[in-house]
């Protein structure tokens, strides 16, 4: 599935591999995911951090069901690849153990969750 990624998307996940092992943790979830999405230069504009020859570290299931629900968000809108808003897409539309921690901290932030899901899929439809 990696290979149908850009270069921002996959720079998210090695950047989530990069918060996870910062974190001192045996997996990378979600939550993971979130941060490095949150932390990434925009929607399309990560620079990809901590690419070194380091042991790669294992999704958890819902990490990979994530990763999953973006490819069939990318699909969904007629996407030749997944994009960062596509990997947000499947954050927003995923139910795991993270779910609690990214609607609070939209609540927090003042964003408005169904108008994110909206400028996300208007953002991530090809052009």
């Amino acid at each position: 599935m990696f290979e149908q990624f850009t270069k921002e998307a996959r720079g998210v996940v090695v950047d989530a591999q990069t918060v996870a092992r910062s974190l001192h943790t045996r997996t990378i979830d979600t939550r993971h995911l979130v941060v490095a999405l949150c932390e990434s230069d925009g929607l399309e504009g990560v620079a990809g951090r901590g690419r070194g020859a380091r042991k790669h570290i294992p999704f958890t299931p819902d990490a990979k069901k994530t990763l999953e629900l973006s490819l069939r968000e990318a699909i969904r809108l007629g996407s030749k690849g997944i994009n960062s808003g596509h990997l947000l897409l499947g954050i927003l539309r995923s139910r795991t153990p993270a779910t609690p921690v990214v609607e609070e901290a939209l609540r927090t932030a003042g964003v408005d969750a169904p108008a994110l899901r909206t400028a996300a899929e208007q953002q991530s439809r090809p052009a």
